[in-house]
């Protein structure tokens, strides 16, 4: 495999690289470049060819620079000749590793791979601009998407049966229908709790909490009860297996959507996303047009 290097002309060098530094920890190291006239073989802008493939001048001066800034001297010529080998020999290994199919056969290489090439596509429309009506438009179609879920600020009070007796359902009832009776009177949370209530088998968090969280502290029909009472009011005694249950609503949000200038910025990633994605889904159809797909046939 022959490679032709560019860079191998005595002076282009010194015409490539104009190397300053100044002593000191904090010292700074100024590179400038200048290309060469397009008079040799390869391409302009090209530092050298491997295996038909360019190496860059401009990956070269980031890497001479990068190397440089950690010198406190400038880099000779026999330096910078041992950067572009060593850019050269990295293509080379590229090359045998494409050859041996390492970057098919390597998941984590696979992996790069494909996400790279999900950027690139979903990254290849995203210059133009949504106007404001394209993303009233989105949101009036994609409401539904831009809810924010219920919230509930709750108190669980129970009345437990523990035997599971007549004589303790009975109790328990009492209990909680007295209860009832001293929250319609608006009597304090605490105080009934404290004369009537069992302690929770887990305590509720104070504030708003999503629906989903609530029931982590209680069963799911008493959170989906609490949501049809308006905020101050209570929930009428429940019967449950181990008892009785009243749920104290002391604040709620119902599921609404946002005004649209409130989340404008939200909306806007949310249409470019949905953009993006149908760019990957048609860039993938076209995919499968290019290359040969069979499945096998107990798979289809």
């Amino acid at each position: 495999m022959q490679i032709k290097d560019s860079l191998s002309k005595t002076g282009f060098w010194d015409r490539l690289f104009i190397l300053a530094s100044v002593a000191g920890a904090a010292a700074a190291l100024i590179v400038a470049f200048v290309s060469p006239n397009s008079t040799g073989e390869l391409p302009v802008g090209t530092a050298a060819m491997v295996d038909g493939r360019p190496i860059p001048l401009e990956r070269l001066r980031k890497q001479v620079f990068a190397t440089g800034s950690e010198s406190s001297k400038p880099l000779g010529d026999a330096q910078r000749q041992a950067i572009l080998k060593r850019l050269i020999d990295e293509e080379l290994l590229l090359s045998r590793a494409m050859d041996l199919s390492l970057h098919l056969q390597d998941q984590s290489v696979r992996s790069r791979l494909v996400r790279s090439m999900i950027r690139k596509v979903e990254a290849s429309g995203n210059s133009k601009k949504a106007t404001t009506q394209q993303l009233k438009d989105f949101y009036a179609l994609e409401k539904q998407r831009f809810v924010r879920p219920a919230r509930l600020h709750a108190e669980h009070l129970v009345f437990a049966a523990k035997s599971g007796s007549a004589k303790d359902l009975s109790d328990a009832l009492s209990r909680a229908t007295a209860a009832d009776a001293a929250l319609t009177r608006k009597e304090s949370a605490a105080g009934v709790r404290k004369q009537y209530a069992d302690a929770e088998p887990s305590l509720v968090p104070q504030g708003l909490l999503p629906v989903k969280s609530l029931t982590q502290y209680m069963p799911a029909i008493l959170v989906e009860t609490a949501l049809k009472v308006p905020a101050k009011q209570h929930t009428r005694p429940m019967r449950l297996q181990n008892g009785f249950h009243i749920v104290l609503v002391h604040a709620i949000q119902l599921d609404a959507a946002p005004a649209f200038e409130k989340i404008r910025e939200q909306i806007r990633f949310e249409y470019q996303k949905q953009r993006a994605d149908g760019r990957l889904r048609d860039y993938l159809e076209n995919l499968r047009t290019l290359y040969s797909v069979e499945v096998a046939r107990d798979l289809r």
